[in-house]
């Protein structure tokens, strides 16, 4: 082989070596983290920067911190739509509210997504990935890290647009955050900082046919109760509802 081409190819190799190299991100035992919040953060922005320095101070055993833009210096976790994601081809502004991007690139992590849910994902997809499970409501594991290379470059978002259990378990401050964790965003009340709640349905989610009545109806249009009278609906949650038998009240409705 000509020497010139021998030249080249070794360069070509160690360009590509290089390039590998930088793209990975580093976690280590007694490694302090530094996390950078993305200068536009919204409220569960915020929160996706707290969980992780909760859990990356728990698991490489220093305390990690989280600053601005401004002074981002080294390696660094970059959460939601930084300046540096944009300069490294992930536009938040373009992906769903609740798309995800975990990606390595030069030393550092991107950890960011759509609004309002995508960068809070993507940092509970970052923790599930080093190990992270939060089994019930009041249960954690939280595994320590010796050494861990990252060098992701992964994106996704759920298949099922509205997802939750609807089991009756309330809706305290920690059954929330647990459900949010599994990213569930339906059904319960949630906070803008664990990234609000899906809407779905018109003109509601669950118990609509009211919606449908007016005051001009007949007392005829509505249901029986188990007397045989005809009883008005005055909610969603009744007393009674309209006659499902009724032509009128399909044409109607």
């Amino acid at each position: 082989m000509p020497k010139i081409m021998t030249s080249a190819l070794a360069a070509a190799l160690l360009a590509t070596l290089t390039a590998s190299a930088q793209d990975v991100f580093k976690l280590g035992k007694g490694l302090p983290v530094t996390i950078i919040l993305a200068d536009s953060h919204i409220p569960a922005e915020q929160t996706a920067a707290e969980e992780l320095k909760t859990y990356l101070t728990k698991m490489t055993g220093a305390q990690c911190e989280i600053v601005a833009e401004a002074q981002a210096a080294g390696p660094a976790i970059f959460v939601g739509p930084t300046a540096f994601a944009q300069k490294n081809g992930v536009d938040c502004a373009k992906l769903d509210k609740e798309e995800w991007v975990l990606r390595a690139t030069g030393g550092n992590l991107l950890v960011a997504g759509g609004r309002p849910r995508g960068t809070l994902y993507a940092a509970y997809e970052m923790l599930e990935r080093l190990g992270v499970v939060w089994p019930d409501v009041n249960a954690e594991y939280v595994p320590a890290t010796d050494s861990k290379i990252i060098g992701w470059n992964l994106q996704g978002k759920p298949a099922i647009m509205n997802r939750c259990l609807y089991i009756g378990v309330g809706n305290s401050p920690q059954t929330v955050r647990f459900f949010v964790r599994n990213r569930m965003n339906a059904q319960i009340a949630i906070p803008k900082e664990l990234g609000g709640c899906e809407l779905h349905g018109a003109p509601g989610g669950c118990h609509t046919f009211h919606a449908y009545t007016s005051t001009n109806w007949p007392d005829g249009w509505f249901a029986m109760d188990k007397k045989g009278q005809r009883v008005r609906s005055t909610s969603g949650s009744g007393p009674s509802q309209f006659c499902l038998t009724s032509p009128d009240v399909r044409k109607a409705v």
